[in-house]
């Protein structure tokens, strides 16, 4: 039986989107993008090391829709005292200003468990003495068990500024791995690119894991949604079989193959636009528990300026002005998908448990919609 709808009072997630200044140049680029964000109406996540960083490029990002939410270096880690210190001294400086906090989790994480928790406990009690302070949300990234992941999440669930991050690409990578190792013994997905020989024979496999992600991104987002807490989400596409970094593409972004698939020489994502939709409408059936950011950054094109072309009349060469346009219009093309899906009237998406084998116990222009079946930060 499908999950209801959230009662209409409650409010739709806040969307946001990753805010930084993806090309070399000076700080008009940033005011192109506050531009570009404040037409289409989204909120920022930023990427900031220092407090001293996040200061400057608060300066720049939009304060409304919703306060901002800050994505803190990878180098921060939960387990031991100093990184906790680092998320208290960004909480206590900019308390009422931001909105959260997101730390990747570790590998190591997954022996500590307790540990874990029992920072996390006394962090987010001290958290909780800031009276308009940010939530710390801890973000799925090294590949850990998604049951250990909502476990971890369910021990915290009476510490209230302590929140569960769901990045889609960590999670549907891991899983599509998991899956086709699971089926093909032996054989890691890691190690095959797309101009691999064996990959025409091996392709169905291929998307038959790919295909798994989704399913498994639905269950965890509906298990954190039980847990009754705010929950974050980092939206992007991928697909293993993209050399180097695996996601943070676009959700029409296709894989280009020397051979014919499924009526096409190109194998379609993880989700694609019409599980970025699924994804989205599971979010919003947890009610305002769950806040989205579109963290696409594996983007390359150009676009005119047009009507931002005045922010640029000291620029001899707008190259680079153009290409920081076009990585915007796609996120604003995405933010018009985001609200699209919470706009559907549609019947709760079935949500089934991880597939078996799986995560239980850009390159390349877009290309349509799939078929069956810089300086980035993860």
């Amino acid at each position: 039986m499908s999950s209801p709808s959230p009662p209409a009072t409650e409010p739709p997630p806040a969307v946001r989107a990753l805010f930084q200044r993806r090309v070399d140049g000076d700080d008009a680029l940033l005011e192109l993008a506050r531009l570009r964000f404040d037409q289409a109406g989204l909120a920022a996540e930023v990427y900031a090391d220092t407090p001293e960083q996040l200061e400057w490029v608060l300066g720049f990002a939009p304060e409304r829709p919703h306060r901002p939410v800050v994505h803190l270096s990878r180098q921060v880690n939960l387990l031991e005292p100093r990184g906790r210190a680092t998320v208290e001294t960004f909480a206590a400086r900019f308390g009422g200003r931001v909105a959260g906090l997101v730390v990747h989790d570790k590998a190591a994480m997954g022996q500590r468990t307790g540990d874990l928790v029992a920072g996390l406990t006394d962090l987010g009690a001290r958290l909780e003495r800031q009276s308009d302070g940010p939530m710390l949300f801890l973000e799925y990234a090294a590949g850990l068990g998604l049951d250990w992941f909502t476990d971890v999440a369910e021990r915290l669930r009476e510490v209230p500024r302590i929140g569960a991050c769901v990045d889609v690409g960590h999670v549907g990578i891991a899983q599509a791995r998991a899956s086709f190792s699971g089926h093909r013994p032996g054989l890691e997905l890691a190690a095959l690119r797309p101009d691999d020989p064996r990959l025409p024979e091996l392709a169905a496999d291929v998307q038959a894991a790919v295909a798994s992600a989704l399913p498994a991104v639905l269950w965890l987002v509906r298990a954190l949604g039980q847990v009754g807490k705010p929950f974050h989400l980092h939206l992007h596409d991928g697909h293993p079989l993209i050399p180097g970094l695996s996601d943070h593409v676009s959700f029409l972004t296709r894989v280009p193959v020397p051979f014919e698939h499924h009526g096409r020489r190109s194998l379609g994502p993880l989700y694609g636009p019409a599980g970025l939709a699924a994804i989205v409408r599971a979010a919003a059936r947890a009610g305002g528990r769950a806040s989205l950011t579109l963290e696409i950054h594996q983007v390359e094109g150009r676009r005119p300026l047009a009507d931002a072309a005045g922010l640029f009349g000291h620029w001899r060469d707008l190259t680079n002005a153009e290409r920081m346009n076009h990585w915007l219009a796609v996120l604003g093309e995405h933010a018009a998908l985001v609200t699209a899906a919470l706009d559907r009237d549609d019947p709760a998406t079935p949500v089934a448990p991880p597939p078996d084998g799986g995560l239980r116990g850009w390159w390349g222009s877009p290309a349509g919609p799939p078929g069956p079946g810089g300086r980035s930060r993860p």
